[in-house]
Order: structure tokens, then C-alpha cells, then sequence
């Protein structure tokens, strides 16, 4: 099974972008910036903009699918669902490493995720299988990426 944590990285970037020009140009929201320590607007207006311009589910690869994406205060959250799972648990653990740690390596390489990252958001993505349930979650906390 192949999953390609960069793939997820690549549409969710190409939302966010869509998300941050919108907000450009319909000139953000003042008042929700300034309640916030660090730049740029709230997770919601972020999301909502991905919302409202996006038809979900989204297939990333062969067996992921980005279900939606939500927003709260500094935290956006991406959420995946797995078209398969792995039949043997050695496999399903070496998914979760390659899902965990190749996010992580493919959002310190994206610009705008990292710019979100030094912008003070927290990334969270969760990725879930229905039966047998099987979920792995990744959170990016602000400023991991290291320069």
C-alpha cells in the first residue's frame, strides 16, 4: 500500500492558497487578526474559505481522500479517510510511521505550510479507517520546522 503524505501536503496547499487569496482580496478580517498574538486570520476564516470553494471528498492517491477541512482559533484540522488498510499490524504500524513522520518532513518543505507554522498555527491532520477503526493522528505544533 502506498500512501504519499506529500500529495495530501500538495491539495491542501493548493486549498490554502485559494483560502488566503480570497481573504486578500476581500481584505481579511481586522478585528479577528488583532485578537491573535501572531499574524494572519482565524483557522475558521481559513477553512471556511477552503469549504466553500472546494467539493469534498477530494481523492489525494490511490487509497486516501481528504474528507474535509476545519478550523478553530489557531488550529486547522485535515481530515483523511484510508480507502484500505493494511492486512497485518507490522504493516499498518510501518503506515503510521510513513503517515506521522512523512507529513512532518513534507510540511517543513512546503512554503505555505511552513509560513502557517511560523504564523503561530497548529496543523493537525487525522487519517481514519472505518472497520476494523484504525486512526492516526499528526499534530504540527507552531514553529516545528526548524531553519
Amino acid at each position: 500500500m502506498t500512501l504519499a503524505p506529500r500529495n495530501s501536503l500538495l491539495i491542501a496547499t493548493a486549498m490554502l492558497c485559494t483560502a488566503l487569496q480570497g481573504l486578500a482580496m476581500a481584505g481579511g478580517s481586522s478585528d479577528a487578526q488583532q485578537s491573535f498574538p501572531y499574524s494572519g486570520p482565524p483557522a475558521e476564516e481559513l477553512a471556511k474559505i477552503i469549504s466553500s470553494s472546494t467539493k469534498f471528498p477530494i481523492d489525494v492517491d490511490a487509497n486516501s481522500r481528504l474528507e474535509s477541512v476545519t478550523g478553530k482559533g489557531r488550529t486547522l484540522w485535515y481530515r483523511y479517510s484510508l480507502k484500505s488498510l493494511p492486512a497485518t499490524s507490522q504493516a499498518r504500524d510501518e503506515l503510521r510511521l510513513a503517515l506521522t513522520d512523512g507529513l512532518e518532513r513534507s510540511a517543513c518543505i512546503s512554503g505555505n505550510f511552513v509560513k502557517l507554522l511560523e504564523d503561530g498555527y497548529t496543523l493537525v491532520t487525522s487519517y481514519s479507517y472505518v472497520a476494523p477503526k484504525y486512526e492516526v493522528e499528526k499534530i504540527l505544533l507552531p514553529r516545528v520546522c526548524k531553519r
